[in-house]
């Protein structure tokens, strides 16, 4: 995999740190008018997802999975066992995909413009 870039604000406490993905074209800027909210009270973790913000481009294509792992191996780095996850749009799909391949490290999350359904509904058949 490899490091992503990320930002810390508020202190570890009995709460589960929360972490931040944003959405595509976006990064971890986009959540500074949150975070004096929330940090008050929790931990918070804000990630450039790869080939975003500071995150250095790893592949030609980065699928939801790939980058569910990168956020893993970034809660590893940070110590982090459980965490809260808030994903915006694109973002949303990443914490679904890291909700599938690590139940065991997500204590809860929230989708902002984001769906568990496809982007792509089927289309009706011709012919």
């Amino acid at each position: 995999m490899g490091s992503l870039y990320f930002r810390e604000w508020g202190k570890r406490n009995h709460l589960p740190s929360l972490v931040l993905l944003h959405g595509f074209l976006e990064d971890s800027r986009m959540w500074e008018h949150l975070v004096p909210h929330l940090s008050s009270q929790r931990h918070i973790v804000a990630v450039d997802l790869p080939a975003h913000g500071k995150s250095p481009l790893f592949q030609e294509v980065h699928t939801m999975e790939f980058m569910a792992a990168c956020v893993l191996e970034t809660l590893d780095e940070l110590g982090l066992e459980r965490v809260a996850m808030l994903g915006h749009s694109m973002g949303g799909y990443v914490v679904l995909a890291f909700a599938e391949a690590y139940p065991d490290r997500l204590d809860q999350f929230a989708l902002f413009y984001s769906t568990p359904e496809d982007d792509d509904p089927p289309r009706p058949k011709t012919g």
